[in-house]
């Protein structure tokens, strides 16, 4: 191999890189908040629901969003678990709407609602935690809503 092949593989790796890098960064800067609910089914007394989760993108890079799972808890009780693995385009500049799917844990729910009964109050504290795939990069998600 000459020089000059060996300068320019070494010139594209470090493109690579530095163009990687800053996918990793630009998609640190993504901002998550809860959508719209679209529906309540059951699987057997399970109950489901179909959720959107906003995407907004404050960068100049458009992004491909592969897959996102995580935990809802409500007063610190694991109630449902969410997830999508579809691929979705993500825009420079704007929102994108993802659709979620939440598997909810009926004996969270319910102990849940025992812990209000019992005078834990009515107001809920609702969290999303987890993890999104961005461009092949993991990166962690993490949304509180409260009610009442």
């Amino acid at each position: 191999m000459t020089t000059a092949t060996k300068a320019a593989i070494l010139t594209a790796g470090a493109v690579l890189a530095l163009t990687a890098l800053s996918k990793a960064q630009a998609g640190g800067t993504l901002n998550f908040i809860p959508g719209n609910v679209h529906s309540v089914s059951f699987d057997g007394v399970t109950p489901i629901i179909q959720f959107d989760l906003v995407i907004q993108n404050p960068t100049g890079q458009a992004f491909t969003v592969r897959s996102l799972v995580g935990t809802i808890t409500a007063n610190d009780y694991q109630i449902g678990n969410v997830s999508s693995y579809v691929s979705t385009y993500v825009r420079p500049y704007g929102n994108t709407v993802y659709r979620l799917s939440a598997r909810m844990n009926v004996l969270g729910v319910v102990n849940n609602i025992i812990n209000a009964i019992n005078g834990g109050g009515v107001s809920q504290t609702m969290r999303l935690k987890g993890w999104v795939n961005v461009e092949s990069f993991t990166l962690p998600v993490a949304l509180t809503y409260k009610i009442g």
